[in-house]
């Protein structure tokens, strides 16, 4: 008696569940399919109303990470990230972007000058022979120098 009942309620709410979806608008497509031979396939497509009723989300929206005590105490002192340093410089001369440093870097600019300035306070002195050439080259060598020590230093302090 109970099973019967529940099959014709099933069965009342299936037909309706139909009726219902084939109100809808329906399109009819006919695809020839030349692989299988010289046969029509007709399809029928419902076009379904969009969803009335968002979906809840699986997992809570995620909470906003906490600052860090330094961004805490930047944000009080107003002080703001330094921007991304970039590697290359605009050559106002060559009219292009070179290398700050390394192999034809901006800083060997005075490497390849035919004419250098004497400043005005070096005329007569013995810096005004001094080749203002060799002297940056000799400052990017003891600084590669000073590097390689400080390099050599971390090592051994990391082991």
């Amino acid at each position: 008696m109970i099973l019967n009942y529940i099959k014709d309620i099933t069965r009342d709410n299936v037909q309706l569940l139909i009726n219902q979806i084939l109100s809808l608008p329906v399109k009819q497509t006919t695809d020839s399919n030349a692989s299988s031979g010289e046969q029509n396939s007709t399809m029928t497509l419902i076009s379904l109303p969009d969803p009335t009723t968002p979906l809840p989300r699986e997992k809570s929206v995620p909470k906003g990470k906490e600052p860090t005590r330094w961004e805490l105490f930047a944000a009080k002192k107003g002080i703001k990230k330094k921007g991304k340093d970039t590697k290359l410089t605009f050559d106002e001369d060559k009219g292009e972007w070179v290398n700050k440093w390394g192999y034809q870097g901006k800083n060997k600019e005075l490497d390849d000058q035919w004419l250098v300035e004497v400043e005005d306070k070096k005329i007569g002195t013995e810096e005004e022979l001094i080749d203002p050439r060799k002297l940056k080259r000799d400052e990017r060598k003891k600084l590669i120098k000073r590097n390689l020590a400080q390099q050599k230093r971390n090592l051994k302090s990391g082991n």
